[in-house]
């Protein structure tokens, strides 16, 4: 279990409520405000330029990425003109690393092949907050958007063992060309002050400008262009310093806007606005199929867009809606995945698709009706051009739903709502996604013999691909208009969509929720299926300390009460009082007249308080996870870390769970189908895993973190040498 950075000191001579009051507020006047700015890192350079010579390249810090310094002038230039387009908007952060002050275990940090590559000398390479001496840190930010206009790398980091005075970072783009495109010693950083990067020094958090960089020898100081023509970025630090976490804010001009806690990007010469009911609208298409808008969706597992069904007689003979992927295929970035498309032909539409970037000769198409599988068979792959591609089915209308579905273990990973197993079959060792249309439940269509409501696209490889897709395109000949009433994100199993002006950012198996504002109507919500209980883990909340009072976290369930579907079955919150943390639950429509309040520590029952009315009590903390007991019981569930203080009744309890149970309860709950988290004051909050029960007749769900792509990866390599053995072997 990870353990937080605050601890108590061990009373002996106080009563145990003096103790707490007094605990607390030491805990807020011992918390130093955090240095936050800083700029640059520098000897890598002589590892960069070792490489760059044995391999025969050129030692030229004046020729980059095989452009001459005349190049990237005139880049710069159209970056500057970019610049003055006008306002930026709010980045979208792209994350790595969990921020929890170094917490064991470490989390995983995926540096290319390339960067490895570059720096042959290296003993190892570590995780985030790994604090191994003489091994190398890497990580390799991919899937970054087009027209790129400034950039800012947040990284927090504290020397460790061994030698780290002459610890540097690099900033690069390999394998193009220079290795350490900027470096710079830590020591030397200029918002280090003291110069000096000794082991035992406090963390320290950077800010650098990627416009900005400090000074270092002839390296360029202005990586932007290069950045939004490489449209990634390798981070590397040697080799006794630890990392706690990356994230790389990015602006772009035209600005991208926030859309379902989204970005979105215009592509050609379409239209984005947004009507009355919340719904992102799509115009302006032309017939070159150029135009439209991108989604980025940074590394979730999965997506879902939803959007009203195309006036299929407004649309001419051969006019299509098509769906592009983008992202990482076999650790090479900014890759096109595929295209499925949706063409008018006279009365009928064909759906096709191709993906023979990754491989594809054939295709399984698998057609289900209210959850189960009703036909499969397979067709070719057809040629690779628009004009070649053989339609998977023709149907009479458009399909209005489309899914980017990852399956593990058989499981259906990202949820479509009523399919238990995954839409594709069992798990494909490679861990290709599988496609997902879906239609109007109450008015399927018939794909070959029967009748269907969602049809699933397995793709027939020549060869196992790793693949990871971090964006979508939607691309539109001759139609009128596309309006998109919701996307979401898949993470632990679930469809995750944004509240309020939250945005959603998906990495290493985790979801950040951030830009949470004070309105408290910022936050997420998930489509839970039908569970019984459940509990989400997050990072810790407020870890330097900054929450105003007033600040807090609230969990909203809803389900079947009653046998009436999506009726809302109460809420939980925690809120900042200033050295303590006010804990309140409501169950309004249960028929609850008072509460039984628990307290735990670990597995045994602390303190069971009866008949309780009002606020719950205060903590000595936040919460790490909130959630639902289930098992009959309506209730919710809070944990804390190990030995929070709990102020109930005018008694002090010592523990880390309070479970507040209704009593008197009229309704009956048969299940849970939605989860809402909402904030305020706490700037973000990052998701780290679900636990969850199914309901009797439910979906059962998976209870542990996803894997990251560089683990998936792995095992992807593993089965390619499998399969590459097999092959030899014949």
């Amino acid at each position: 279990m990870r353990q937080s950075s605050q601890s108590f000191n061990q009373w002996k001579h106080l009563n145990y409520f003096a103790v707490f009051v007094l605990t607390c507020l030491l805990m807020l006047m011992s918390k130093a405000a955090l240095p936050y700015h800083a700029s640059t890192a520098q000897q890598l350079e002589d590892n960069a330029t070792a490489a760059r010579t044995s391999s025969g390249e050129s030692a030229d810090p004046s020729t980059i990425n095989g452009r001459s310094s005349a190049d990237l002038t005139s880049m710069k230039a159209q970056s500057e003109n970019l610049i003055s387009c006008g306002a930026l908007g709010n980045p979208y952060a792209y994350r790595a690393g969990n921020v929890d002050e170094f917490a064991s275990p470490g989390d995983s940090a995926s540096p290319s092949a390339a960067l490895k590559a570059a720096f042959p000398s290296a003993l190892g390479w570590k995780n985030f907050d790994d604090p191994a001496s003489d091994r190398f840190f890497g990580h390799t930010f991919t899937g970054l958007p087009a027209n790129i206009v400034q950039a800012r790398l947040e990284i927090r980091m504290k020397p460790g063992n061994g030698i780290p005075w002459n610890d540097s970072i690099a900033l690069a783009f390999t394998p193009n060309s220079l290795a350490g495109a900027w470096s710079m010693f830590i020591a030397d950083l200029p918002a280090n002050a003291s110069h000096t990067w000794n082991p035992g020094q406090s963390p320290r958090t950077f800010s650098f400008d990627l416009s900005s960089l400090p000074p270092s020898g002839t390296r360029p100081t202005n990586l932007i262009a290069m950045l939004a023509a490489q449209r990634y970025l390798d981070v590397a630090i040697q080799d006794d310093t630890t990392v706690d976490y990356i994230k790389l804010f990015i602006w772009t001009c035209p600005l991208r806007l926030n859309f379902f806690g989204l970005p979105f990007q215009t592509l050609g010469q379409a239209r984005l606005d947004r009507d009355p009911q919340g719904s992102v609208v799509v115009s302006n298409f032309g017939g070159r199929g150029e135009d439209g808008v991108e989604i980025g969706i940074g590394s979730g597992a999965g997506f879902n867009a939803h959007w009203d069904p195309l006036d299929g007689a407004a649309i001419p003979n051969g006019g299509y809606a098509e769906m592009r992927s983008f992202g990482v295929v076999d650790g090479a970035p900014n890759q096109f995945i595929g295209s499925i498309r949706n063409t008018k032909e006279g009365d009928s539409f064909a759906v096709s698709g191709d993906f023979k970037p990754l491989g594809a000769v054939a295709y399984e198409i698998r057609s289900y009706r209210l959850g189960r599988l009703v036909e499969s068979h397979t067709v070719d792959g057809g040629g690779g051009g628009p004009t070649e591609r053989a339609p998977f089915w023709k149907v009479n209308r458009y399909w209005s739903d489309y899914h980017v579905v990852y399956c593990f273990d058989g499981l259906l990973f990202v949820g479509i709502g009523f399919a238990p197993d995954c839409p594709c079959g069992p798990a494909v060792s490679a861990f290709l996604p599988c496609y997902v249309i879906t239609y109007d439940a109450s008015n399927p269509v018939m794909i070959g013999n029967s009748l269907a409501d969602m049809v699933a696209i397995k793709l027939v490889t020549s060869a196992p691909r790793g693949v990871s897709v971090d964006s979508l395109q939607l691309v539109g000949s001759q139609i009128p208009r596309v309006t998109l009433t919701g996307v979401n994100i898949g993470y632990v199993g679930k469809p995750h969509h944004a509240l309020g002006a939250a945005t959603l950012e998906p990495f290493g198996g985790n979801l950040t929720v951030a830009n949470i504002g004070s309105s408290g109507l910022d936050g997420v919500s998930v489509d839970l299926g039908k569970t019984d209980g459940f509990n989400f883990s997050f990072d810790p909340l407020d870890i330097r300390g900054l929450a105003r009072p007033g600040s807090f976290i609230q969990a909203s369930a809803a389900g079947s009460l009653n046998g009436q579907p999506d009726q809302p079955l109460g809420s939980f919150k925690v809120t900042k009082t200033g050295p303590v943390y006010m804990l309140a639950a409501d169950f309004p429509t249960a028929g609850m007249a008072t509460q039984r309040i628990q307290v735990y520590s670990d597995d045994t029952l602390v303190a069971d308080l009866p008949g309780h009315r009002g606020p719950v009590g205060f903590a000595s903390s936040w919460p790490r996870k909130l959630g639902k007991l289930g098992g009959g019981t309506e209730s919710f569930t809070s944990d804390f870390e190990p030995g929070t203080f709990f102020f109930i009744n005018g008694a002090v309890y010592r523990g880390n769970q309070v479970r507040v149970m209704a009593e008197q309860v009229t309704g009956v709950v048969y299940f849970n189908s939605a989860f809402t988290l909402q904030a305020a004051g706490l700037g973000e909050v990052t998701l780290t895993g679900l636990e969850a029960t199914a309901a009797p007749g439910g979906i059962a769900l998976r209870t542990k973190q996803p894997d990251s792509f560089a683990e998936r990866r792995s095992r992807t390599e593993q089965a390619l040498d499998v399969w590459r053995a097999a092959r030899t072997s014949r």
